[in-house]
């Protein structure tokens, strides 16, 4: 029922909105971070972060949002995150990239990366 009604809503305000306004995205991860979901494409934050949170499951955090941009999300070893977003998704994966190894512990390793464009 739940999700029915937050279907409903979704075109709804889609519809009121447009296109344009369908820019929001989120990631979502695990409590023992094996698993990272991402929705993009939401008419709001709070869209974009309820299906980012219901793709993954029981116990998982937003642990990112974004709009109308791409953004890269990298780790260092410590748990320390690094985001950087840009129009471009490479652009954003190197400058994310960059701030780890310049400013973490460690390896770093990317785990998210998305884009959300009109």
């Amino acid at each position: 029922m739940k999700k029915t009604i937050l279907a409903a809503l979704l075109v709804a305000f889609g519809g009121l909105v447009g296109s344009q306004a369908l820019a929001h995205g989120a990631a979502a991860i695990s409590e023992d971070g094996d698993k990272i979901e991402i929705c993009v494409r939401q008419p709001t934050k709070w869209f974009a972060e309820s299906c980012a949170k219901d793709k993954c499951g029981a116990g998982c955090k937003v642990i990112t949002t974004f709009r109308s941009k791409c953004v890269a999300l990298v780790e260092d070893e410590a748990g320390e995150r690094f985001q950087v977003e840009r129009y471009s998704q490479e652009e954003a994966d190197e400058l994310a990239v960059a701030d780890c190894e310049r400013k973490g512990d460690g390896a770093c390793r990317l785990i998210v990366r998305a884009c959300d464009k009109r």
